[in-house]
């Protein structure tokens, strides 16, 4: 019955396409129900705070031969490129896909790039030139039972001021967590903070990564409390200065 229900609810889940059916990827997602996917056609788009309101939703953006995002979502610096939070319900849960997207220019106090509660999929995603107080490219805050996941994704020229008025570097320039997460495949690279990747509890795993060149004395991976399992395996810290 169960994989009956799964294969009705995945026959009746739609495909929406960006700009041919709306012009912008927020008017999508408006119009979007559950398990709709947002497909979005090379370009590039200048939004920011893009939030499909609690509804779970795959986001994904066209990609050529070689697998590489041709879709650019440019916040201009005018708060969180993607906003998965709903209010201030960092509670509750959103297992949303994101993937094959180049993020950037996004400024907001916490999530940049991504702001969202635990549950979400990262894939395939180029992260450039965010800036928060809090994870530049990515924040996760809320659920630490749920599971966020980032993978094959570029972190790079993440920045550790969303203005010069906050008057301290930012807490993880890459990604902010509150949670369990796995990274996998990941390049972090040209990024300067207070700590790069800051984790303060949950199980972290990070697998095939790649930390290089790294400045202005920030701390690489900070581990924000002692009940944090951490796990590194076959990656590389190269050229970091902290």
């Amino acid at each position: 019955l169960l994989t009956i229900i799964l294969s009705l609810a995945t026959l009746l889940a739609d495909t929406i396409n960006v700009p041919e059916d709306f012009p912008t990827i927020q008017g999508a997602l408006n119009a979007a129900n559950n398990d709709d996917v947002i497909m979005i056609s090379e370009g590039t788009y200048f939004e920011s705070n893009i939030n499909p309101n609690g509804k779970t939703i795959t986001i994904t953006g066209e990609i050529n031969d070689l697998g590489e995002p041709l879709v650019t979502i440019d916040g201009e610096y005018n708060g969180s490129v993607l906003n998965f939070v709903v209010g201030y319900d960092y509670q509750t849960s959103n297992t949303s896909i994101v993937e094959n997207l180049i993020i950037k220019k996004g400024s907001a106090f916490r999530g940049g790039g991504i702001n969202a509660p635990f549950g979400l999929t990262i894939n395939n995603c180029i992260f450039d030139d965010n800036r928060a107080a809090y994870g530049a490219g990515v924040a996760f805050n809320g659920d630490n039972n749920a599971m966020a996941t980032i993978q094959n994704c570029v972190f790079k020229n993440q920045l550790e001021h969303s203005n010069p008025n906050l008057g301290y570097p930012e807490l993880g320039s890459a990604i902010n967590g509150n949670g369990n997460m796995t990274i996998a495949n990941c390049i972090f690279e040209n990024n300067a903070s207070l700590s790069t990747v800051m984790f303060i509890g949950g199980t972290i795993l990070i697998n095939s990564c790649i930390f290089n060149n790294h400045f202005d004395g920030g701390t690489l991976i900070h581990l924000g409390q002692s009940s944090t399992d951490l796990t590194i395996i076959n990656s590389n810290l190269i050229n970091n200065d902290a």
